[in-house]
């Protein structure tokens, strides 16, 4: 792998964003649609935050990705959905603006790399910080050879790698040439991941179109709307959640009528 030259090597993070008004239950599993909206807080990434280190050369032969260290199944489904909308969104902006270069071929691969400064899979939005990375989240460009052999692992690691990326900094939409509303795509990851594409408080709307393309969110106010909030956090335990959010709203939607009442009465009164 000593040949492998990247087009271009991205490292982004995202913050972990709390439900204030939680979304729980989907009207839609495979678009991530839910049956109510939602408003969330998003916390300083100075405590809590996702680093995503994402590289694209004309050398891979596969998307890979790790987590924490550990490569994970590149082919889980949400994971495939969020690249495919990105690529697709790429495709899109190269036919409709003839003669203009993407700045990466369509056809390259994607390494991915990322880790939680905080327990993953716990209970504490990770996946929502992870996917507003991905996709398309604040950045700060880091050495990328330093970030790579922290997220990846030492043994995953190989040199070739440039440590000089250039001066602009890129999130993996901007690699494939994405500049659109890219809410509706983290959504797609995980459905709170598209509140932590924005800081202060951000109300996740529900929608009603059956394609989802309504299903976005956006700020309602900055963080100095409310200076004197603090959110304690407290782990109890860093283990793996028992039940995970999709089985648990699937069981909630297909069992609880006071779920429905909530959706239907209890939230749009308070969003």
């Amino acid at each position: 792998m000593a040949s492998e030259k990247p087009l271009a090597a991205v490292t982004c993070t995202a913050p972990v964003n709390i439900a204030v008004i939680k979304y729980w239950g989907k009207r839609d599993e495979e678009l991530v649609l839910p049956i109510n909206s939602s408003l969330s807080v998003t916390l300083h990434q100075d405590q809590l935050k996702t680093t995503t280190t994402a590289i694209i050369s004309k050398d891979f032969t596969e998307d890979r990705i790790w987590l924490n260290g550990r490569e994970e199944d590149v082919g889980q489904p949400r994971l495939q959905a969020c690249l495919r909308e990105i690529r697709c969104l790429a495709q899109k902006r190269r036919n409709s603006r003839d003669g203009d270069p993407l700045p990466s071929s369509l056809s390259f691969k994607v390494h991915v790399a990322s880790v939680n400064n905080f327990p993953t899979a716990a209970g504490l939005a990770s996946s929502a910080a992870g996917y507003a990375c991905l996709v398309a989240a604040g950045v700060g460009l880091s050495p990328v050879i330093p970030v790579l052999k922290r997220l990846m692992g030492e043994k995953h690691f190989r040199p070739g790698v440039q440590d000089q990326p250039g001066p602009r900094t890129y999130t993996l939409a901007r690699v494939y040439g994405v500049e659109s509303d890219l809410s509706e795509v983290a959504r797609r990851g995980s459905g709170s991941a598209c509140r932590s594409l924005y800081g202060g408080f951000v109300e996740w709307q529900m929608g009603e179109q059956a394609d989802g393309k309504d299903s976005i969110a956006w700020q309602v106010a900055p963080e100095s709307h409310w200076p004197e909030l603090r959110v304690l956090i407290l782990v109890v335990s860093a283990e793996k959640k028992l039940t995970g959010s999709t089985v648990g709203m699937r069981a909630s939607v297909e069992t609880s009528p006071l779920l429905r009442f909530r959706a239907d009465s209890v939230v749009p009164a308070r969003v």
